[in-house]
Order: C-alpha cells, then structure tokens, then sequence
C-alpha cells in the first residue's frame, strides 16, 4: 500500500477515537477512580496525593492522609460525598471525617479517557468560601495490583532520615491488613504485636497506616505512601518526600520468616 494512503488511514483512525472519546458526555467520562499527580504542573509529595472514585449512583469516595489530632495522622479510605455533573462542571458536597460540611464546583478538562485536569471557582467548608486557585492533575487508575502484593516480603529502606536501614519482614493479607517483623540484635525475628497495619492500594499508590512506628519512634499512629512497581519476585516503593527528598524499599518475595 502507497505510504502515503496508510499516514491517511492511521490519521482517520486516531481522529475518530478522538471524537468518541470526546462525544463521550462528562458524567460518563468522570465514572471511575483518578489519582492526583500534579498540582500546578508540579509533582505532588507523595504523602499528600490525594484518590477520588465517582460511581455511577453520583456518589464520590475520596482517599487522603489526614491529620487526626495534634499527635496522630491517618490515612482514611473512602469518604462518602455526593457529585451531579452539568456540562464540564462537578458539583460535590457531603460532610467529612470531622462532620465539616463541605461544597466544592470543579470545572472539568479531560484529555483522552485518562487525564483529568480541573480548577476550582468554588471551595466551601462549612458555608464560608476557602478559595482555592490551583489547577490539579489527576490520571485514571485502569489496573490492579493486589494480586502481586499479597504474600511476604523481605526487604529494607534508604529513605532520609530513617535511622533504621536494616532489613524488615511485611506481610500483606487480603483483608487489607499487614504484619512488620523485625529482628533484635542477636538475630531473633519478633512480630510487632502494636503495629495495626492496615494497607490501601489503588493501583500502584499504596497507603500504609501503622502505630508506633520504628522510624520515629513516636507511640502515635501515622501514615505514609509510596508508589509501587512489580518485577516478578521483587517490588520497589519510591516517593517524593519533603524538601525534594527521596524514599524507597527494596523487596524480595520471601517464603517464610525465619
């Protein structure tokens, strides 16, 4: 076939995927969850990306770390809030964790099914307007990793400021939960019984909540999130963490803990 006939049939073809994706109306484009990636153009610390899923009832669950108190943080999954969608804008309200009530107006821009960037002209906690002027960034998350993730794993940190670099014990179990091992200085493997694992994946972003975390070694719960690539029998976490810094965990798929 002429060269120049298949540029044209390839130009036809991507041109009409366009247009579908673009007849697509907004309340059907917005079905599913995105996670946040940029904030004005700018990569987000990993520790405060943020993950929304709109199903198709007009309900919205949104995942973030929150601060509890003065001493404890958390991860919490799947705040409920109501959203309607009229053209490209989103309209979402409902009260959050701390009963606060809230109402927000995004104006949507889609590229492709799988990008999703969107402004807000109307923040409101409580009735009194917070105003937010940022443009954020969201991709679609389309797979799912919790098959690769469940099971043991062997492996140790090289993230700033974590005095402890020795190798760890995690297992993830399908009830959302984890187990942390450790080892004394004579080489005995112990459980950490007050750990209170819990594990949030949504595609390769993980969120781990836990309780008396070595790194610190605050009695205070805390979380920290991390993004995920698999390679058969090995996993690496990697973050950016404040200041430009960054984090990462090495894995090896184990069988058991000595």
């Amino acid at each position: 076939m002429n060269i120049r006939l298949i540029v044209v049939f390839s130009f036809l073809f991507l041109l009409t995927a366009c247009e579908k994706v673009a007849d697509k109306p907004y309340n059907e484009r917005i079905e599913g969850t995105w996670i946040n990636t940029l904030v004005d153009d700018k990569p987000v610390e990993t520790n405060e990306v943020f993950v929304m899923k709109f199903t198709a009832k007009g309900e919205e669950l949104y995942s973030a770390g929150y601060q509890i108190d003065d001493n404890n943080l958390k991860w919490l999954d799947g705040s409920k809030f109501n959203y309607t969608v009229t053209n490209n804008h989103l309209n979402i309200s409902g009260t959050n964790a701390h009963n606060d009530q809230y109402e927000m107006l995004f104006v949507l821009e889609f590229s492709g099914d799988t990008r999703l960037v969107y402004s807000v002209p109307s923040f409101k906690i409580n009735g009194v307007e917070i105003g937010d002027n940022k443009v954020y960034t969201c991709q679609k998350i389309d797979k799912d990793f919790k098959n690769n993730l469940l099971g043991l794993w062997y492996g140790n940190s090289v993230e700033p400021g974590n005095s402890d670099t020795t190798s760890h014990y995690w297992e993830f179990f399908a009830d959302g939960h984890y187990d942390y091992y450790y080892h004394d200085t004579e080489g005995h493997w112990f459980k950490k019984e007050d750990n209170a694992g819990q594990w949030f994946l949504y595609g390769n972003f993980i969120a781990l909540n836990s309780y008396n975390e070595f790194a610190s070694g605050s009695p205070t719960k805390s979380y920290k999130c991390w993004n995920i690539t698999f390679d058969e029998n090995r996993m690496i976490w990697e973050a950016n963490r404040q200041n430009g810094q960054y984090g990462a965990y090495w894995f090896k798929k184990a069988i058991t803990v000595p």
